[in-house]
């Protein structure tokens, strides 16, 4: 659920504003709000997306520094972190996004695989074992990435450092049928179960009603596990998320004191208009309201809205503060930024330094990992691979970026 939250509030639209899914509960009803008043309100509604914002700043400021990337003994290495996906992507996009999505979910696994080739599949397949480097080579075969939100690894087990034992991972898959039937499609999809293991890989067809059929083991090089977590475990949107949704709603109750109360003038809604029209033509200073009568100024309430308006600024101002990308208090708040002292910049600048460098470091670790997996695959040293992200980040500019982006 919470996964299916943070996804939601970072992208934003209307995969926030109205989930698909009803646990997910992000504008919320006032009390005794009918429900025609409701969804006029949900269909005004519009975000200020500042997680997305913030979330790519920090992934871009690891990445504007090189990361240095080498592998010792393999001549093609520069021509793989063009295309590290078979899909054109360069490596630093790739972690890039990696980097967003961990911070995102707190966890986001990347997986390395080998291309098929149906003659050379079959071959292994048939002889039970991993193919050779040189049958790779003749198959112009070349190890690629690919990422997994922690919605499809649904299990695994970690040994006492840190290494897989084996990963679940489910996904729907695409078949073809050779000759399909009248009004029939023909292609269509399952949902599969990949077991991996550190020297093979099983799968298993799941029915509609969960009964599992083995389709067959595929042996693979790699030496261990094929699947990496990256992140620190814990979403950077924990506590983002509800400051968000504070936000939409104060929005959407400015918004909604502009609409209800758009001129200034009384309208007096009444059974009895003569009567009601005879006291306003009148010298009476009260105007008595029959039952089932009502009477509503269409004018903005001014104080109202300026009151909730500071407080959605403070609500950014903390969101920023809390994502160690401002200096407290804000600068749209009651005490300005420039109040703040030397120290606090020093402080809050210390801070975002060592935010950025922990996420570099886990990235780091990630890419490692999967640098000697590969390595393993093409029969090259595993200790060769290199993979060196910064420690030291422009603070200055991000948080001048921070600054400029509320």
């Amino acid at each position: 659920f919470e996964w299916r939250r943070f996804e939601a509030v970072y992208c934003g639209g209307e995969r926030f504003i109205q989930p698909a899914h009803a646990d997910i509960v992000t504008l919320i009803k006032h009390e005794r709000e009918d429900g025609r008043s409701f969804a006029d309100r949900k269909a005004r509604a519009y975000n200020r997306n500042h997680v997305k914002t913030i979330v790519g700043m920090k992934s871009d400021a690891i990445f504007q520094p090189k990361v240095a990337r080498a592998q010792a003994g393999d001549p093609a290495f520069e021509e793989w972190l063009r295309n590290v996906d078979l899909r054109g992507t360069n490596a630093d996009p790739f972690w890039t996004d990696v980097a967003r999505w961990s911070m995102i979910y707190g966890r986001y696994w990347v997986g390395i695989a080998m291309p098929a080739a149906a003659d050379l599949e079959g071959v292994v397949r048939s002889e039970r074992r991993a193919a050779t480097i040189a049958e790779a080579e003749r198959a112009r075969l070349r190890p690629y990435l690919y990422a997994l939100s922690p919605l499809s690894v649904i299990d695994w087990l970690e040994d006492e450092y840190g290494n897989l034992e084996y990963a679940v991972v489910i996904e729907q898959e695409r078949t073809r049928r050779p000759i399909p039937k009248q009004r029939e499609p023909a292609v269509r999809t399952r949902l599969v179960a990949r077991v991996l293991y550190r020297d093979r890989e099983e799968r298993y067809a799941i029915g509609p009603q969960g009964g599992q059929t083995f389709l067959g083991t595929t042996p693979h090089p790699f030496g261990a596990v094929p699947l990496v977590a990256g992140g620190d475990r814990v979403s950077q949107l924990e506590d983002l998320v509800r400051i968000q949704l504070a936000i939409l709603n104060a929005d959407s109750m400015i918004t909604e004191q502009i609409v209800r109360q758009t001129f200034n003038q009384l309208v007096l809604k009444t059974e009895d208009p003569k009567s009601a029209m005879a006291v306003i033509i009148g010298t009476d200073a009260v105007l008595p309201l029959k039952q089932g009568d009502s009477a509503d100024y269409l004018s903005p309430n001014v104080a109202t809205i300026a009151a909730i308006r500071e407080y959605v600024w403070e609500l950014v101002d903390e969101m920023y503060a809390m994502a160690n990308l401002r200096s407290r208090p804000g600068g749209k708040g009651q005490q300005p930024a420039t109040d703040t002292s030397g120290v606090a910049y020093a402080f809050e600048w210390r801070q975002a330094e060592t935010d950025l460098a922990g996420i570099a470091m886990r990235l780091e670790e990630a890419e490692l990992r999967i640098g000697t997996m590969r390595a393993r695959a093409l029969g090259i040293d595993p200790n060769g691979f290199r993979a060196t992200y910064p420690r030291e980040f422009d603070i200055r500019a991000l948080l001048a970026r921070a600054n400029e982006a509320i």
